[in-house]
């Protein structure tokens, strides 16, 4: 998005599909975590995301804007996205377990973002 936004007047960017970005950052420090923690009495399943949900357009919208590049964002429905790949219009995962098994803070995609941004600037 960020060369995109660089490099455009507009981007079209999918808005009927929903998720929660998720700041490489995050995940990685919350792994560093949770490891001490884990015990080995079977397997488990823990989903972490940052709180939050948008669309790819809302998110795309975000890093526009705190990038402060002049590119236009405009909405389009995933159908009209050409790609092989079917995508789901609602992804977003539970972090309830993995929040109480390990009292874990997640932050806002949000606020990750806004680091991420300020990291790249």
């Amino acid at each position: 998005m960020l060369n995109l936004g660089e490099e455009k007047e507009s981007i079209s960017v999918v808005s009927d599909q929903i998720g929660s970005p998720t700041y490489a950052g995050d995940l990685a420090l919350a792994i560093l975590q949770i490891i001490p923690a884990l015990k080995s009495n079977g397997v488990q399943t823990y989903h972490y995301a940052n709180l939050g949900e948008c669309s790819w357009f809302q998110f795309a919208t975000e890093i526009i804007r705190l990038s402060k590049y002049q590119c236009e964002v405009i909405p389009i429905s995933g159908a009209q996205f050409k790609t092989k790949a079917v995508r789901p219009n609602f992804s977003l995962l539970n972090t309830k377990k993995i929040q109480a098994d390990f009292n874990l803070e997640i932050p806002h995609w949000k606020d990750s973002l806004q680091r991420c941004i300020e990291k790249l600037g």
